[in-house]
């Protein structure tokens, strides 16, 4: 039995909002086709299933109004004849930052420079694995220790960093500005050391977690952090990606995703009607038993057309009910094989004959690649037509 897929979202934040609901045949490719519309209409979790845990991956989208400046989260960002020209994060100076899954604790602060140091791991090394360890990408061998077992040398490397350094027992070395590392003893044949991490942001200089941004300045209660190279539409910053896009006027439309893993051994409540119950995530009240996409705002089969909202409707009339009764009532064309012909895509837009002060959008075409085109079409050139043929 074919069975459609009905989508309610309000595209929601600051002062701009639009509402639509979509519908859409999921037992057709005019569904998959129809994915690249929702991802850039409406926020999404994307559940992924790993045993005993769930790695969740948030995608909000976001519209933010700005002329010579724009301000959202953390991010500002100056804009110059409508184009980004500069971007900045402020990143809050706290007693306590949780940053890339470290936890980070303030340790000193002066006028252009700030240290956090986290917490101290113990790493034990031996002979079964070659005296070497990795940490946070680093690779750190032990090549000589000196006779009075006072002292090591070690090799330490990453992509960007390569030094042999020596350090004595109980004097933590600094590597990188990312982390100490401390010499505590040798015994029977193991050596033991203490990791900590650190992060220390000085004005001028790279930012240790991400260096390409710089340290631009500190100022009041945040590390101004500023991207160094010119924008080209996305930043990825502390485990979160940012898509900016202009669309119009002032108007820029923000992409954020980020990826977050949850276990499924306790309850937890994630967000917008997202929860895990029984070792498995549910939306509302369906049980997600396998990796899905969920489409925020899915609402129950059955709304039909009188709703109080902008309605888009995907595919033609042998698949789409509703673009199928629009026919009928003598609204729109027929829409078959011969109109709009060949691989041809076509958008409609009418008057809801049920709710006046709203429209219905028809992307359909004579057979998949047409609706594929008319959707495409939709999310790139469309501005607002009552009649556009895509060839």
């Amino acid at each position: 039995m074919k069975k459609l897929f009905y989508l309610f979202l309000l595209i929601l934040i600051f002062p701009l909002a639009n509402a639509f609901t979509v519908y859409v045949n999921t037992s057709t490719v005019d569904y998959n086709n129809s994915k690249i519309l929702l991802e850039n209409l409406f926020n999404s979790r994307d559940i992924i299933y790993d045993n005993n845990s769930v790695e969740i991956r948030f995608k909000n989208i976001y519209y933010v109004p700005a002329k010579s400046e724009l301000d959202f989260k953390n991010l500002h960002i100056k804009v110059e004849s409508g184009k980004i020209k500069d971007v900045f994060y402020y990143l809050p100076i706290e007693n306590k930052l949780i940053l890339e899954d470290k936890v980070y604790h303030l340790y000193k602060k002066e006028d252009e420079k700030i240290i956090y140091i986290g917490d101290p791991i113990k790493i034990n090394v031996n002979e079964s694995s070659s005296y070497s360890f990795s940490y946070d990408n680093y690779k750190i061998k032990v090549v000589l220790l000196s006779l009075d077992r006072s002292s090591v040398i070690l090799n330490i490397t990453n992509n960007n960093y390569k030094k042999e350094i020596k350090i004595f027992k109980n004097k933590p070395y600094l590597v990188d500005n990312r982390f100490y590392i401390n010499y505590i003893d040798y015994i029977n044949k193991e050596f033991i050391f203490n990791i900590t991490p650190v992060l220390v942001c000085e004005k001028g200089k790279d930012f240790p977690l991400d260096k390409k941004f710089l340290v631009y300045r500190i100022k009041d209660d945040n590390i101004v952090l500023k991207y160094k190279d010119k924008f080209n539409g996305s930043i990825i910053l502390l485990n979160k990606s940012y898509v900016i896009k202009q669309i119009k006027n002032n108007i820029f439309k923000i992409f954020e995703s980020y990826t977050k893993k949850y276990n499924l051994t306790s309850y937890k409540n994630i967000d917008n009607n997202l929860y895990i119950l029984n070792k498995k995530v549910c939306y509302k009240d369906e049980v997600i038993k396998n990796n899905k996409t969920i489409y925020l705002g899915e609402v129950n089969a059955g709304m039909g057309l009188n709703l109080d909202d902008n309605i888009i409707l995907i595919g033609g009339p042998v698949v789409n009910p509703y673009v199928r009764k629009l026919i009928n009532l003598g609204l729109i064309p027929n829409i078959s094989n011969n109109y709009p012909g060949g691989d041809r895509g076509l958008i409609l837009k009418i008057k809801n004959p049920y709710k006046r002060n709203y429209y219905i959008y028809i992307l359909a075409g004579s057979n998949r690649v047409g609706t594929k085109k008319a959707i495409e079409y939709f999310i790139t050139k469309y501005n607002n037509e009552n009649k556009v043929l895509i060839n």
